[in-house]
């Protein structure tokens, strides 16, 4: 009899113990949560592929590389018509204004603006390892834009510093990044007709073929075109314009 009421004491107070450790538990995680200073928001990031708006705010376009110039300047890539003259204010979503065009050139048709860290944090585009030497015809390369997203399409001929090929882009692309691989080969510009077109008897009809929208299009929509990637940092470089000797983040 003495023992069985010891045993129940005992389990009675181990009980009562482990409901107080549970009680001051769940208190201290209330507390912990209710006095915990704010999660930092990770800052939007720029990078190849990153939409940007450019024309205060009305104009949808994209980047096609962030990183640093010679002077270790934070600067990024874009289409030379994406903006209208030097110190025009450049936008990323979540971020406001994160810098200004320091250089454009309307012939290779490329705009170089500054990037300030503290907005966005400059990073390089996923599955990029590095710049790469133009496409050889034929060859499959991709593009990634704002507007039309990731698609690939065949290397119908590169001229002059240009890349002709079928992949879908539309307005608001402009800017993107072209990839041979994990190769930075190109800035795409626009829609055109390739010359190869011309020299088949073929240019009436590609000129035809409407704006591509979406990749289900393929293969009905005017080509697109790209300067090469190589030839805008020369470029740059050989101006001493702000991008020279530029290297991907």
């Amino acid at each position: 009899m003495f023992a069985a009421t010891s045993q129940a004491h005992h389990e009675g107070r181990s009980r009562a113990f482990w409901a107080a450790v549970f009680a001051a538990a769940l208190l201290a995680s209330v507390l912990s949560a209710f006095f915990a200073a704010p999660s930092a928001h990770a800052k939007p990031v720029l990078g190849g592929g990153t939409p940007i708006l450019t024309h205060a705010g009305q104009a949808l376009c994209t980047a096609t590389a962030a990183g640093y110039d010679r002077n270790g300047s934070p600067v990024a890539f874009t289409a030379g018509h994406c903006s209208s003259g030097l110190g025009e204010e450049v936008q990323v979503e979540g971020a406001g204004v994160v810098g200004n065009v320091v250089a454009r050139n309307e012939i290779l048709d490329y705009t170089v603006f500054s990037v300030d860290p503290s907005k966005v944090d400059i990073v390089r585009q996923g599955g990029v390892n590095d710049r790469g030497a133009p496409p050889n015809q034929g060859d499959t390369i991709c593009k990634l834009g704002a507007k039309t997203g990731y698609t690939c399409g065949p290397t119908w001929q590169v001229e002059d510093n240009t890349i002709y090929s079928q992949v879908c882009a539309g307005r608001g692309d402009s800017g993107g990044p072209v990839m041979n691989g994990d190769r930075l080969v190109g800035m795409l510009n626009g829609g055109t007709v390739p010359p190869v077109a011309d020299e088949v008897g073929l240019g009436s009809v590609a000129a035809a073929m409407p704006e591509c929208y979406v990749n289900f299009q393929a293969p009905v929509f005017l080509p697109a075109y790209g300067t090469t990637f190589d030839a805008i940092v020369d470029d740059a470089t050989v101006r001493n314009w702000p991008g020279a000797g530029f290297r991907m983040a």
